[in-house]
Parts: C-alpha cells; structure tokens; sequence
C-alpha cells in the first residue's frame, strides 16, 4: 500500500508597515492623512550560481482610502488649553498590490490619531491712533 504524500498548505505571509496620522491646522473640514511607511517582511528568492537574489514584488496600495476626523474642531486639554489628538477614521481598506501580492498578507490600520492645531488669526485693518503723553 502506498504511503500518502501531505503537501503543506501555502500560508500566505504577513507582512507589516507603520502608519502615522499627520497633524493639520483647523481648516473647517475633517479630512485627514496618514503616512505609511515601507512593507516590511518581502521574501527575496536566492540567486542561482552566485547570482544576486530577487525580491518578490509586492506594493502597499492605499489609492482608494481616505482619513476624517469625526469633527473639524480642535480638540483641547482641559487642564493647560493645548491641541491633544483625535482619532481618524478609514475609509476602504489597504491592499497589496505586484506579481507576488497573492502570497502576503496585511493588517488594516487602526486607533491612528493625528491633531487638529488652532488656525492663527491675523487682524488687517486695524490702526492706532497716536497720541502724545500725558503723564
């Protein structure tokens, strides 16, 4: 009787990036961003006869996501009057994107928060009158 051959599934690999909300001044909209950095964990196949290995080709592709904010206002500490973070919301998910982007996966992004800053106010038409001292 032969011996049944078990081939191992082919898991498909996670690979990671960092993702950073970015700070903007209140503008009156709650459109945010976020910045990503470089996918981590890329398998490179090992060249041949002392050939320079590939990487697999892979890219994050996040075209299709947006950002908000759940308000526009800037969101204050109470104790010292100070812009704190907010939590920005995703839109669509991330995806991997190249001829091997079928062998890894990605966490979705989450709990990103970036600050909404006071918008400074500049006065125009403002003149003062002089007027000579009077003790």
């Amino acid at each position: 009787m032969p011996i049944p051959t078990v081939s191992p599934a082919n898991t498909p690999e996670k690979l990671t990036f960092t993702t950073a909300g970015n700070d903007k001044e209140y503008d009156g909209n709650t459109t945010g961003s976020v910045t990503y950095g470089a996918l981590q964990g890329i398998e490179t196949v090992p060249g041949v006869g002392g050939a320079p290995g590939v990487q697999d080709t892979v890219t994050l592709n996040s075209g299709s996501v947006s950002w908000s904010f759940g308000n526009a206002n800037v969101k204050r500490d109470p104790t010292d009057n100070s812009a704190v973070a907010k939590t920005l919301s995703r839109t669509n998910d991330i995806f991997l994107d190249g001829s091997d982007a079928g062998n890894y996966t990605i966490d979705q992004p989450s709990a990103i928060t970036a600050k909404i800053t006071p918008k400074t106010a500049t006065a125009r038409g403002i003149t003062i009158a002089s007027k000579v001292y009077d003790g």
